[in-house]
């Protein structure tokens, strides 16, 4: 039963994790709104925005004095750390233990990122733009949500308790 404990935390954790910016931003995040991402566009770039827009918040800005005065924590940090947070937290709780939620927190985002990077392969975005030229905004964005997702992970992992003798 453990193995689909942590199956089933992983699949929830990776669909929570990607629509977890919209539910915590009224479905409108950075001025897209969650149908105006697929309405436009065909839907492998539609999925290439959608997987994007999860990453898009740098945790790192807030150390910047010039950055922190011109972000609007709760527009733009509040949904993606929550969203991803929660992510964690709920599949941590689902897949019992901290050494195996912060495992699945890890999974969640890395195949999260694996996603995105095929979408963006298929719709035929500029991958290495996103990489050589905004890699700090681009690695700042899926360091946030590792770190989000880990720290969920470790505290849903904790406080449902340790795996062993887990009947469930």
């Amino acid at each position: 039963m453990g193995n689909k404990r942590f199956l089933i935390g992983f699949l929830y954790g990776t669909i929570l994790g990607v629509f977890g910016v919209f539910i915590f931003s009224n479905f409108e995040y950075s001025g897209l709104s969650f149908y105006a991402v697929f309405q436009d566009m065909d839907i492998f770039s539609g999925l290439y925005q959608f997987f994007w827009l999860s990453f898009r918040f740098n945790f790192f800005k807030l150390f910047n004095p010039a950055e922190i005065q011109t972000i609007n924590l709760l527009e733009t940090f509040y949904p993606a750390f929550m969203g991803w947070f929660s992510a964690g937290l709920i599949a941590g709780t689902i897949v019992k233990g901290g050494k195996r939620g912060v495992l699945n927190g890890m999974l969640m985002v890395i195949t999260n990122v694996i996603l995105w990077l095929c979408f963006a392969v298929i719709c035929g975005a500029n991958v290495t733009f996103v990489f050589m030229t905004n890699i700090f905004e681009t690695g700042g964005g899926i360091l946030t949500g590792l770190i989000s997702a880990i720290l969920g992970g470790l505290i849903g992992g904790l406080i449902s308790g340790s795996y062993i003798g887990s009947t469930l």
